[in-house]
């Protein structure tokens, strides 16, 4: 016998919403999810909170704000810098996720539009995510041969912002 099992990496955001007693979790002894993950999430977690609560769900559920799902809905996929009225947009949706209830924020450096961010942009969302508590989780920037600079860009988030670092698919 053992407790329920927390999936700390589910990738089943919107999906919790069509799979409502979450069996393929729980057939596993998974009792609480966490989605969200590579930067990709939900962008409005109020209305996908409330409507989860409405109508149940079948294990604990909490979600990260996807860094990709920020950028794309401020910038779309464009290959650039943000300006700084689009980073202060950035942050101030993370700000309003964190405060709806995400556990932090989320990047997946190897996916667009992940892959266009610097390390300065993530920075700054990882400070507006850190002031509500929030945590960053990583799907690093290489996996590869360049793994210890992508190990060494997410400690240098994590120092600079006093922020909790969890990395994902570390090999």
């Amino acid at each position: 016998v053992a407790p329920g099992f927390i999936d700390v990496h589910a990738h089943a955001d919107s999906q919790a919403l069509n799979r409502r007693d979450a069996l393929n979790f729980l057939h596993m002894g998974v009792t609480t999810i966490v989605t969200g993950n590579c930067g990709s999430s939900v962008g409005e977690f109020t209305a996908h909170f409330t409507k989860l609560a409405k109508d149940g769900i079948g294990v604990n559920y909490g979600s990260l704000l996807g860094h990709g799902t920020v950028r794309s809905a401020v910038m779309g996929t464009a290959a650039r810098h943000p300006t700084s009225a689009e980073l202060e947009r950035m942050q101030q949706l993370v700000e309003k996720a964190m405060g709806e209830g995400a556990f932090g924020i989320s990047t997946g450096l190897i996916y667009v539009p992940g892959t266009y961010a610097k390390t300065e942009e993530i920075v700054a969302l990882a400070r507006a995510a850190k002031k509500h508590g929030g945590l960053y989780v990583s799907h690093m920037r290489n996996e590869g041969d360049n793994v210890l600079d992508a190990i060494d860009e997410a400690l240098r988030i994590g120092q600079e912002t006093g922020i909790s670092v969890h990395l994902s698919h570390l090999k």
